[in-house]
C-alpha cells in the first residue's frame, strides 16, 4: 500500500547524528543513509518508491504487512516473521496512551539498500488517517543486534506517532518532545541495545543542555532537544512515574508533562538537580532504583540458561510490598492477599512491561491469610496449604476478576505444612522441598479438585532448603535465589519424577534476595517486588 495522498512532510528516523533540518538528506556516519530518492518527490502524493508484495495481515490487529519485491525471499522471510509479532507492541500502544489504534499498513522495504536497518524508517503524518502507512528499512543482514528486534524498535518508533496524533494531548511527531517519545517507545519494546545507534541523549549533552523542557522545538530532526526528551523521559521513569501514566498526561512541552503529573512548576530546575554529578553518555543516565514496593517486569529471553537477566521495567508504582501473598497464573492474571485476608484480582493487560498495574477486584472475601503457601496451577486454578496441612484446590471460574473464589476441593489429606517450599511446574505438577532439603515431584492427575496428591518421587537430593526464592516457569524450568543473591536457572528435564535435578546456571548475577516477592508470570516473563 502507498502513503496516503492527505500526506505531508515525512517524518523520519534515522540512526545517530547530522541531519540536515526539513531536508531528507543526510549527515550521518556509515550506514546511516537513505539511498538517494528516498522518499521519492511523488510520495506524498501517493506514488510508491517500491514494487510492494502483500504477505498479509495480523490476526487479531488491523495491521497489514507488505515488502518490498525487490528483496527476494529474505525479504519475504523478514515480514512473515514480523507479521507473528506485530500485534503485541501495537496492543502495548493501546494501553500506553490510553485510546484504541486503527488500521494501519506496514511495508519492509530496501530503504538504505543494505537491509540493515540504517535507513531507519518513515511515514508521512501524524495520526492513522495521514500517516498511517509506515516504511521499514529491510533489517536482515544486520550482524550487530537481532534483525527481528531492530525491526520492531523501527515499527514501534513510528506507530507511536500515530498514536500521539490520535490521543491528541500535545505529543508531536514533529516535534522535539513526540520524536522523543517515540524512540523512547521503541526502546521498551525491544530488549536492551538494540536501539542503541539511535540513542541521542549524549548529542544533547555535548551540546550544552540547552533547555528543551520549557519550550518544544518543532522539528523531529535535531537530536539535541530529541536527546533532552529522552534523557526527561527516563528520569521521569526513574522519579516512578510509569509509561501510561507519562504517555496519557500528554503537554505541548515537556514542562507541561512534567506539572500535570507532579503538580510542580519546576521541570527544568529539578532535570537539572538530578543530573548533578552524572555524565550523560546514552540516553538513560538513571539507572531505576529499586524501591521497596514497586512491581518490577523482568523477561528471560533466552529460557535455556544463558544470558543476563536485568533491567526491569516498572509497572506498578508502589505499595506492593503490603500484600502477605502474590503470584500470577502464567497469563496476565496476578493474584495477591491482602492484609485483610483478602484475594485480590489484578491485570496485566500488556504483558510486555508497558502497563501500569493498579485497581484490583476482590474474588475473595476472606481468609486467606491463613494459608501457608497459596500459588496458582495455571489459569483459573489455585492451589493452598491451610492450617490443616491439607493441598486444597480452588477454582477461579471467570479468570476476570469477578465472581468469589471459595469452596475448594481437598486433594492431599495432610502433612503438606511440613515444606519449606511448595510450588507449581505446569501440566499438573507440583514441586515441594521437605525437611531434608530434598527436592519433590508431585502430580494432580485430574487438575478438578478431586482425588489425592501423594507419593512423591525425589528428584533433588538435598541442598535446596537454603534458597529463599525457589518457583518455576513450567517446561521443566526452575529458578532459585542463593545465598549470594544470585538468580539460578534449573532444568527437569524428564518432568515425570525420575532424574536428578542438579547443576544450575547463573542468569542473575545478584541482588535478587533483596526481592520479596519473584514470581513467574509465563512466557519468560519474571515479575518481582523489593523489600
Amino acid at each position: 500500500m502507498e502513503p496516503t495522498s492527505s500526506a505531508v512532510t515525512a517524518e523520519d528516523l534515522t540512526p545517530t547524528v547530522g541531519k540536515n533540518l526539513g531536508k531528507f538528506k543526510e549527515l550521518v556516519p556509515t550506514g546511516g543513509k537513505r539511498r538517494t530518492g528516498i522518499p521519492g518527490p511523488k510520495a506524498a502524493a501517493g506514488v510508491s518508491d517500491f514494487v510492494v508484495t502483500q504477505v498479509g495481515s495480523v490476526a487479531g490487529a488491523p495491521i497489514t504487512v507488505n515488502y518490498d519485491s525487490a528483496l527476494g525471499a529474505q525479504g519475504l522471510a523478514l515480514a512473515q516473521q514480523f507479521i507473528n509479532v506485530a500485534r503485541g507492541p501495537f496492543i502495548d500502544m493501546e494501553a500506553i496512551f490510553g485510546i484504541a489504534g486503527a488500521a494501519i499498513t506496514v511495508t519492509i522495504a530496501s530503504v538504505s539498500g543494505k537491509n540493515d536497518g540504517s535507513g531507519g524508517a518513515y511515514h508521512f503524518g501524524c495520526d492513522f488517517t495521514s500517516g498511517g502507512s509506515l516504511f521499514l528499512d529491510a533489517t536482515f543482514a544486520n550482524t550487530t543486534v537481532n534483525p527481528l528486534d531492530l525491526l520492531v524498535g523501527l515499527y514501534v518508533a513510528e506507530l507511536s506517532e500515530c498514536f500521539m496524533g490520535a490521543q491528541g494531548k500535545g505529543w508531536g511527531c514533529e516535534a522535539s518532545n513526540g520524536e522523543g517519545l517515540s524512540r523512547y517507545c521503541a526502546e521498551q519494546e525491544t530488549p536492551p541495545g538494540t536501539m542503541n545507534h539511535f540513542a541521542t541523549g549524549a548529542d544533547w549533552a555535548q551540546a550544552g543542555y540547552p533547555n528543551w523542557v520549557d519550550r518544544t522545538e518543532p522539528t523531529d530532526r535535531n537530536h539535541v532537544s530529541t536527546g533532552c526528551t529522552m534523557v526527561y523521559l527516563y528520569w521521569l521513569r526513574w522519579l516512578g512515574f510509569t509509561l501510561p501514566e507519562i504517555a496519557r498526561a500528554g503537554g505541548t512541552t515537556l514542562a507541561a508533562n512534567y506539572t500535570t503529573l507532579t503538580g510542580k512548576t519546576t521541570a527544568w530546575k529539578d532535570l537539572q538537580t538530578a543530573l548533578f554529578g552524572k555524565f550523560v553518555t546514552t540516553d538513560n543516565p538513571f539507572p531505576m532504583q529499586l524501591r521497596t514496593g514497586q512491581l518490577l517486569f523482568y523477561r528471560d529471553r533466552t529460557r535455556n540458561g544463558t544470558g543476563d537477566v536485568n533491567t526491569p521495567l516498572l509497572i506498578g508504582s508502589g505499595g506492593w510490598q503490603q500484600y502477605t501473598r502474590l503470584f500470577s497464573d502464567g497469563n496476565g492474571a496476578i493474584y495477591a492477599v491482602n492484609s485483610k485476608g483478602q484475594l485480590l484480582f489484578y491485570r496485566d493487560a500488556t504483558r510486555s512491561g508497558t502497563d501500569d498495574i493498579n485497581s484490583p477486584s476482590v474474588i475473595g472475601q476472606g481468609g486467606w491469610q491463613n494459608m501457608k503457601f497459596i500459588f496458582s496451577g495455571g489459569p483459573g486454578i489455585i492451589y493452598s496449604v491451610n492450617t490443616q496441612g491439607q493441598l486444597l484446590f480452588y477454582r477461579d471460574n471467570t479468570q476476570n476478576g469477578t465472581g468469589d473464589v471459595n469452596t475448594p476441593g481437598v486433594i492431599g489429606q495432610g502433612g503438606w505444612q511440613q515444606f519449606s517450599h511448595l510450588f507449581y511446574g505446569g501440566n499438573g505438577i507440583l514441586y515441594a522441598v521437605n525437611a531434608k532439603g530434598q527436592l519433590l515431584f508431585y502430580r494432580d492427575h485430574t487438575r478438578n479438585g478431586t482425588g489425592d496428591v501423594n507419593t512423591p518421587s525425589v528428584i533433588g537430593l538435598g541442598g535446596w532448603q537454603q534458597f529463599s526464592q525457589l518457583f518455576s516457569a513450567g517446561n521443566g524450568i526452575i529458578y532459585a535465589v542463593n545465598g549470594q543473591g544470585q538468580l539460578l536457572f534449573y532444568r527437569d528435564n524428564t518432568q515425570n519424577g525420575t532424574g536428578d535435578v542438579h547443576s544450575p546456571a547463573v542468569i542473575g548475577l545478584g541482588g535478587w534476595q533483596a526481592m520479596k516477592f519473584l514470581f513467574d508470570g509465563g512466557q519468560g516473563i519474571l515479575y518481582a517486588v523489593p523489600r
